[in-house]
Formats: structure tokens, C-alpha cells, sequence
């Protein structure tokens, strides 16, 4: 199996043309921040062509069934996780393909970088470029920003403010990142948190009410068309959506992106009728999983994944929509803005314990009762040299 794509072709393992294939007779399935796979994990030799990657031996898995995971019309055929090891599924023996990468440069390979240029027009064919070890200049149209990684495992990081149209959202900030936020070139929304998604979207509808409110167009996942769509001012109707990101606990930058971003216009079959309309979907969907800065965040930039400071690195890239990055700037400790899940666990347990010991002073009040009316109706007297016993022991005479 083959899939071109500017700047590299992939070469997918297939059972029955590979000589390099060991079977490892292991099933894995992989829930994703969209959709799931299922798939059996093998040993092959992977080579990306036309790109600077080393060829390695490393294990794979073969895509059997799949849900909601491939986009309609892309003609994906898989994925290469660029994370870090511990995400490895089903354990931590399998060998990844950064890691057998790392082993084959001896430890040399400290960046990777992803250039999201978004779909050709008319055709709707996304394209990009992709990069190991090295940052290609020709490719950059601003200069880097930096967002540190707050935990790595995904690519993880902190979400200090979000505003549309100049206006922040009313929440604290460690909702942006309940319980996580992680930057992932696989996935294509931006995907936020349910309470954060419904203020988004409300801000939307404002500003531009394209649709009824109850229209599937809102929730990310419905279509809208309509021959008026063909207008470009459509775009300019709707607000910038800026993300600010942590650079450290006291500083940060922002990362601000227009319509032409997230109202994605479809391109696959179905998307206009001989009217010349046009469809559009909402780029931005609700998460169960925390925020997620997908393709509709990260198409215009050059995003380079630092392996050695533990960071992701943005600039403008010289192809794909425009994204505005800010200059870093000062900010009040942001360190309550990372969800801490366990405050929530204590104060669950706190409650559970209340309950739990009201429902044993419950039990034990009728018991310490009838214990003492028992006493009460036994003769029973305290014996010499016994002051620190008990008394509720009784002792024969």
C-alpha cells in the first residue's frame, strides 16, 4: 500500500507483500482522541521515503477496523505516533517507532517537525511537510514560540486563557485543561471541553448566527449549506478565537486563529449540488478527554516537537491559513490554570467519609445503648489494683 504526499511517501507493512513482516500475535485496541481503531501488532522494517528519517525495524500495528477515525474521503491509510513511549499500547514492550528512530541516530534525533499547509483548493487534498532532526528555513515565515510540556506523555500543555472576539471566557483557567491539553497533529478539530465548548459556541452564535441554535452545524459534527456561502465575507463574519499558551508558570503567548480556520469548507462528495452551493462544518467539537489543539490550530504554522527541552515550538510557516502568533509576555502565576484532578478525588472522598461515619454513628448509638442498659441490670464491681481497665469488662467475684 502507498500514499503520496508532498515532501515523503508512506509505505504501510501489508501481510501478504511484506518479506520484512513478523507477526506478533497480539491484538491491540486504541481508543483516540477521535474515533478507535482495533489492529494486530507486528514487527516490520519502515521506511519514509523522500524524507530524513532513518529506516528501522520497530513495531507496528495493522489497522483492521476502525470507527470514526478516518476522515471521509482522505484516503488515509495510518498513523505514525510521535509521542512518548508510555502511550504505547498494549504495554510498555513495544517498540515504538521515535524510540527504534532515537536507537538508529544514537540519540541524536531531538526535534520533529510538522508543516500543516491544509487542502489544495478545488480539490480539498491536504498536503504538509514533515521533518527529523532538522528545521527547514524555507519553510518559516516568522520566528518560534514556545509552549513548555507540562507533562510527557502526549504532547501536554497549559491553556492559559481563551477569548473570542477580544473576550475572555468566564471560567478559571484550569477548565480549559480539564483534564488535559495536548497538541496532536492527528487530530483535525479543535476539541474542548464541554462546559468551555458551550461558551465558545455561544460566543459564535452572537456574533454570526448562521444557523438556528439547534442546528448540528453547532456541535462540530453537521454540515451547513447554502448558495450564500459563496460569498468570502462569510468568513469575516465570524470572531478570531485566541488560545494563550504557557511558556512558563509567569509567562505565556497567544496563538490566534480566524474562520478561515475553523469553518472548514467540505470538499468530499455530497458538499454542493449543480447550484454552486457550498458546505461548511464547524472546526470546533466538544471533548470528553480536555482540550485537544488539533489540525484547525496548528494548519499555517511550523510546529516542532522538542524532544530535548521538553517544549512545542510554533512559528508561522509560509503556506496554509493565517495564524497570528503573539510575542511572549508576563503573566501572574499560572500554575493553578493545570487541572488537578485530585483535588476533585479528595473531595469526593471528604463527602464519602461524612457519610460513612454519620452512617456508623447510626449503627453504634443503638449498640453503646443497649450495652449500657445491659450493665445496668448485672452486679459488677471494679477489683483491686485493675484503675486502667475498662469499664465495660465485667469480672467474676
Amino acid at each position: 500500500m502507498r500514499r503520496k504526499y508532498p515532501g515523503a511517501s508512506l509505505h504501510l507493512p501489508e501481510r501478504q507483500v511484506s518479506t520484512t513482516l513478523r507477526p506478533l500475535h497480539v491484538s491491540v485496541d486504541v481508543p483516540y482522541s477521535q474515533g478507535s481503531w482495533r489492529g494486530e501488532l507486528v514487527s516490520d522494517v519502515v521506511r519514509l521515503p523522500e524524507t530524513n528519517a532513518p529506516t528501522v525495524r520497530c513495531d507496528v500495528a495493522l489497522i483492521q477496523r476502525s470507527t470514526n477515525f478516518y476522515i471521509n474521503g482522505s484516503e488515509w491509510q495510518g498513523i505514525v505516533g510521535l509521542a512518548y513511549r508510555q502511550l504505547a499500547l498494549p504495554n510498555s514492550s513495544v517498540t515504538t517507532w521515535p524510540e527504534a528512530a532515537q536507537q538508529a541516530l544514537l540519540g541524536r534525533l531531538n526535534t520533529i517537525s510538522v508543516v500543516l499547509c491544509g487542502p489544495q483548493p478545488r480539490t480539498g487534498r491536504h498536503h504538509g511537510y514533515i521533518e527529523f532532526g532538522e528545521t527547514r528555513a524555507e519553510l518559516l515565515a516568522g520566528q518560534f514560540r514556545s509552549a513548555a510540556i507540562f507533562r510527557p506523555w502526549f504532547f501536554e500543555t497549559i491553556v492559559t486563557n481563551l477569548t473570542v472576539g477580544g473576550l475572555p471566557l468566564p471560567l478559571h483557567c484550569d477548565r480549559f485543561n480539564k483534564p488535559k491539553t495536548i497538541v496532536d497533529t492527528g487530530t483535525t478539530n479543535l476539541r474542548l471541553p464541554d462546559e468551555v465548548f458551550r461558551e465558545v459556541v455561544s460566543r459564535l452564535q452572537q456574533a454570526a448566527p448562521l444557523a438556528e441554535p439547534a442546528h448540528p452545524f453547532w456541535t462540530g459534527k453537521g454540515r451547513l449549506c447554502a448558495p450564500a456561502f459563496n460569498d468570502s465575507a462569510l468568513w469575516d463574519r465570524l470572531p478570531n478565537i485566541t488560545l494563550s499558551l504557557q511558556t512558563d508558570p509567569t509567562s505565556a503567548f497567544d496563538v490566534t486563529i480566524t474562520a478561515r480556520s475553523y469553518l472548514r469548507q467540505v470538499f468530499d462528495d455530497g458538499s454542493g449540488d449543480d447550484e454552486g452551493h457550498r458546505c461548511f462544518t464547524l472546526g470546533i467539537d466538544s471533548s470528553n478527554i480536555g482540550t485537544v489543539l488539533g489540525v484547525v490550530v496548528l494548519e499555517g504554522l511550523y510546529v516542532r516537537f522538542n524532544l530535548v527541552k521538553k517544549a512545542v515550538e510554533l512559528a508561522p510557516s509560509v503556506c496554509g491559513p493565517e495564524v497570528i502568533l503573539s510575542e511572549p509576555y508576563t503573566t501572574a502565576d499560572s500554575g493553578e490554570c493545570a487541572y488537578k484532578a485530585s483535588s476533585a478525588y479528595n473531595r469526593t472522598v471528604h463527602i464519602a467519609m461524612y457519610v460513612l461515619g454519620g452512617m456508623l454513628v447510626l449503627i453504634c448509638v443503638p449498640l453503646l445503648m443497649a450495652s449500657l442498659s445491659c450493665l445496668r441490670s448485672r452486679p459488677w464491681r471494679r477489683p483491686p489494683g485493675r484503675d486502667n481497665f475498662s469499664l465495660l469488662v465485667d469480672f467474676p467475684e
